[in-house]
């Protein structure tokens, strides 16, 4: 309004202008160049033009008045109402989007399977076979080779709040957050959003992990399909310093958690924030939908057993002199009987992936076993430093081995209703079904199988305890992590095991002293190493 107003003082000074040139030349020319009728008639015109340049002014001036007062309802109204028409054409073109692109998807997926089911060449093992190979450890990437199960005997069902864990101790049930026993701000810095605390309801164990869009892009080479490999070391091999992060919440199956995923997020930002890794040094593998389709290749980012034990391979297939490793797990751990005598059982401890229950035999878990930890360590070099992190019941041996001392005896947990503790605020991180009666063939007791790198191991408890998760500042937290967070972020990366051991006992026998937990941080380190070895080299 005010642009018209000012468009129309200007015509009308023109116009003014106009009038009084012209009257001036016919009052004082004395032979007047046309008649003056001619010039009264353009004269006339001119008046009247003004006439209607002031009219349209004044309407101008009363609009912007009217407008300035709050008397625009009427042309609000058509104004908005043209804004909502032209926010539905948008929509509708949106949805048409939409559809097209789901349409090329659906197109695109049904491409790709064809193509998978062309490739006639089995897939290579990752890395090469170890020393068990010939007794059932045929692949690090295939299942594990079982033999028949012994008589085990049924324990009974226990209650959510006095479910048995072997040494008589109870889970907390003391509801609401857990206290802060460190530095809040500091942990601030490198804490992510947990997952929502409601777990769905558990289908049963066979339910397939949910695959992301691409889910046949793995099997297509990656020439043909015109992506980069993250897990093959040849194409992105990473940095001196590298990290391989996996969480599992296993969301609609048995033994749901909260925080597995939302810990491997949290280690992220440490190692990215704290000791200086890149993004493209770290290898994030999850079971979150919402993290995984983020990926460049959302197909490598999902912690199926296969690509877990991809992902070791790509750690360790080309260390060299100086690397600094990283390994860490935020899940369930299993425990799998493997010999029985004198009425014992000994176990092999193992890591429960994200479609532990997806194999087609129900009584064989698809699980990362201490063996496949073990082969994957033993290719790193002398002057390596190799460092694990466990923040799940049932840890192992996975560094130096001598024949099969790597066993643990068997921990009895009783008969765990997973169902009933779905809604519990602390949940343990051991997964054990009825149905898992296999065992593992393993490998004739060898000698020394010393690693040559300099390793260390963190884990979260004990083999006859148990580590859980609860809620820490108002969201689901694994105890251990944040204790070893914690713990670190006030003595610093480059400082020893010794001195970080100190700190997160210390922080651990404060929560003790408040929960009934029972875990304490375990620390194990290889023979060519000690307590005085640091977590980050500078």
């Amino acid at each position: 309004l005010r642009r018209e107003l000012r468009k129309a003082n200007e015509k009308s000074n023109f116009f003014r202008s106009q009038v009084i040139s012209l009257q001036q030349q016919v009052s004082s020319m004395g032979a007047p160049v046309m008649g003056a009728t001619a010039a009264s008639e353009e004269a006339a015109r001119l008046r009247a033009e003004l006439a209607e340049e002031r009219a349209e002014r004044q309407a101008a001036q009363q609009r912007l008045q009217q407008a300035g007062n709050g008397g625009q309802d009427s042309m609000g109204y058509a104004a908005a109402a043209a804004v909502q028409a032209r926010l539905r054409d948008c929509e509708a073109e949106v949805a048409a989007a939409r559809s097209r692109i789901e349409a090329q998807d659906t197109e695109l997926v049904a491409l790709r399977r064809d193509l998978a089911a062309a490739q006639a060449q089995p897939p290579q093992a990752p890395y090469p076979v170890g020393a068990g190979a010939a007794k059932g450890w045929a692949s690090p990437c295939g299942t594990s080779s079982y033999g028949p199960p012994p008589p085990r005997d049924a324990g009974d069902m226990s209650t959510m709040s006095t479910m048995s864990m072997g040494s008589g101790v109870q889970l907390p049930s003391a509801p609401g957050s857990f206290p802060n026993a460190a530095s809040g701000a500091a942990l601030d810095v490198v804490g992510v959003p947990s997952s929502p605390a409601g777990a769905s309801r558990p289908l049963p164990c066979s339910q397939s992990l949910p695959r992301p869009p691409a889910a046949f892009a793995a099997e297509i080479p990656a020439a043909l399909a015109g992506v980069v490999d993250a897990l093959d070391p040849g194409q992105r091999p990473g940095g001196p310093r590298r990290a391989v992060i996996v969480g599992c919440d296993y969301p609609g199956k048995v033994g749901t958690l909260r925080a597995g995923v939302a810990d491997a997020q949290q280690w992220t930002r440490f190692f990215i924030k704290r000791c200086g890794l890149v993004e493209d040094d770290i290898r994030l593998l999850s079971d979150d939908p919402a993290q995984y389709q983020q990926a460049p290749q959302p197909e490598s980012a999902v912690a199926t057993r296969d690509n877990v034990l991809r992902a070791l391979q790509w750690l360790t297939g080309r260390g060299s002199r100086g690397d600094q490793l990283f390994f860490v797990f935020c899940g369930h751990g299993v425990q799998l009987v493997a010999e029985e005598y004198a009425g014992q059982r000994l176990c092999e401890a193992a890591l429960a992936p994200a479609d532990v229950c997806d194999g087609e035999d129900a009584s064989r878990p698809r699980v990362i076993t201490d063996t496949d930890v073990h082969q994957a360590l033993m290719l790193l070099p002398e002057g390596t430093q190799a460092t694990l992190i466990h923040d799940s019941c049932h840890p192992g041996r996975p560094l130096d081995r001598a024949g099969l001392d790597h066993l643990s005896e068997q921990v009895g947990r009783g008969r765990v209703d997973y169902g009933r503790m779905r809604g519990h605020p602390v949940l343990p991180r051991f997964l054990e079904l009825p149905q898992w009666q296999g065992r593992p063939m393993l490998a004739p007791p060898a000698g020394d199988a010393s690693l040559r790198c300099r390793a260390v191991q963190w884990a979260a408890c004990a083999n006859a305890q148990f580590c859980v998760e609860l809620p820490i500042d108002d969201r689901p937290r694994g105890v251990f992590t944040y204790v070893l967070i914690s713990a670190l972020l006030k003595v610093g990366p480059h400082a020893t095991s010794r001195q970080i051991l100190g700190e997160a006992t210390q922080l651990m026998g404060d929560l003790k002293g408040r929960w009934r937990l029972q875990q304490d941080v375990q620390l194990a380190h290889s023979k060519f190493t000690d307590e005085s070895q640091v977590f980050l080299r500078s």
